[in-house]
């Protein structure tokens, strides 16, 4: 009985503080998203080394050859000077520092998806009915002026959250797996079962914590929408402009590109979803449905 009422009174607690539940639970789902790209963004920073290491070696052997066309060093001594240059930066430098400019690029998409992703929540009604109108007054508000950071917002934090989802359906269907392989060796569909049991799991987060979290982004994008035009309206009351309306243009088209670097981060978030930017076996959601759909 002690231990039922324990558990009682953890239950209360957590359902009392549910917001904050949901909010830290989004963050995680997020943070997990961001974890299972890395894979997209340690290529995409191999990518970028090996072409800027590409373009300065062919800069060096071209004024290298120059010089020694110009009399300033042997011919034997340039191309000596180009194939040292060339293997100075090798691919296991490269692979070290795109490794972690990867992890620092991480970090970085967690802090700057932070605010985001914790969103903005107006205190609960006292009903469920106002909890619906005050939702719909709310999407209403941000569906008044769209720009890029409101279009991308959502989208971006939904593929980093389904990502995360699946991270944590992927890390409990291993021991689902090896359960099932123990209690029935002879299970044809055992595999089967355990990316089932992945895809319930991973349903079940999407279902309970994404939705809240979408809605406390969209709203905390609209925030931050009307704080800039706020900024704007200030300063060119502070200091009128020459020529206000060229300004009130470039003022609107900057609020409308507002978060246009998201695009980058939903390429990132895709590609992460599905199991990084190259076939790996058991990788992402593409992994999951291959072994949900596999042959006995």
């Amino acid at each position: 009985m002690g231990l039922l009422r324990l558990l009682s009174s953890i239950s209360f607690a957590l359902g009392a503080a549910r917001t904050l539940v949901r909010r830290l639970a989004g963050l995680a789902l997020i943070a997990m998203g961001v974890h299972a790209a890395a894979d997209v963004l340690d290529d995409l920073a191999y990518d970028a080394l090996d072409a800027l290491d590409l373009v300065v070696d062919n800069g060096v052997a071209a004024f290298l050859a120059w010089l020694a066309s110009a009399g300033g060093m042997t011919t034997e001594g340039a191309v000596h000077a180009i194939e040292g240059f060339a293997g100075f930066v090798d691919l296991a430098e490269k692979d070290w520092l795109a490794l972690r400019l990867a992890l620092v690029a991480e970090v970085a998409l967690d802090i700057v998806l932070l605010d985001l992703a914790w969103g903005s929540r107006a205190k609960a009604g006292a009903s469920v009915l106002e909890d619906l109108r005050r939702s719909t007054q709310e999407l209403r508000e941000v569906a008044r002026a769209i720009d890029a950071e409101r279009l991308l917002a959502p989208l971006t934090l939904l593929a980093f959250a389904v990502g995360g989802a699946v991270v944590v359906g992927l890390a409990i269907e291993q021991p689902i797996r090896a359960a099932l392989a123990a209690l029935a060796p002879g299970l044809v569909v055992a595999s089967n079962l355990a990316a089932f049991a992945a895809l319930v799991v991973t349903s079940v987060l999407i279902w309970r914590f994404v939705p809240d979290m979408l809605q406390g982004a969209l709203v905390r994008a609209h925030e931050r929408g009307v704080a800039l035009k706020e900024r704007q309206r200030r300063k060119r009351e502070a200091h009128p402009p020459r020529a206000p309306r060229l300004i009130a243009v470039v003022d609107f088209v900057r609020r409308g590109l507002r978060g246009a670097w998201l695009v980058v981060a939903l390429g990132v978030a895709v590609a992460g979803v599905v199991g990084g930017t190259e076939v790996k076996a058991g990788q992402g959601a593409r992994g999951l449905a291959d072994r949900l759909g596999a042959m006995p």
